[in-house]
């Protein structure tokens, strides 16, 4: 930005506000400054645009995952990602609350609970509310759904 924290778009004016959850620092940097670092230091505007476009990557990923994808595809991918290599059974470990998992997968509580009821009554996997275990009982269905 060019020394002002406000940009111009094509519908007027474009403000910045920060809500922080824990206390931080935000420094803003000039267009001048940017551009003095990078000449300075090119490495380190090399690692910021690849940090970056992981980022944009996995951003991407996900808005396509909560439009294209069903409820019950996103908890598989999830778990998935959590299996416990050389299980036997095949199980993935829940590190996180249910929560914090539907918050991560983009839906209600309620509604994740619901969705893996479902799977379990299908036979698909197997849980215990209370469990950080979950148990895959048809891994090759569960793997599918999963799209992996």
């Amino acid at each position: 930005m060019d020394g002002d924290k406000n940009i111009p778009s094509g519908q007027g004016e474009v403000r910045f506000f920060h809500d922080c959850s824990e206390d931080c620092y935000i420094c803003t940097f000039t267009r001048e400054d940017v551009h003095r670092l990078g000449m300075q230091h090119p490495e380190l505007l090399f690692n910021l645009c690849k940090s970056y476009s992981v980022k944009v990557t996995l951003l991407s990923k996900n808005a396509v995952s909560l439009c294209m994808e069903s409820h019950l595809t996103r908890i598989c991918k999830f778990l998935a990602s959590r299996i416990v290599p050389g299980s036997e059974p095949l199980r993935a470990k829940r590190d996180i609350s249910y929560r914090d998992m539907a918050d991560l997968l983009g839906m209600h509580r309620i509604t994740l609970y619901k969705v893996m009821r479902q799977a379990q009554e299908r036979g698909l996997f197997s849980f215990d509310k209370n469990s950080d275990e979950i148990f895959i009982l048809k891994p090759d269905e569960f793997y599918k759904e999963a799209h992996l």
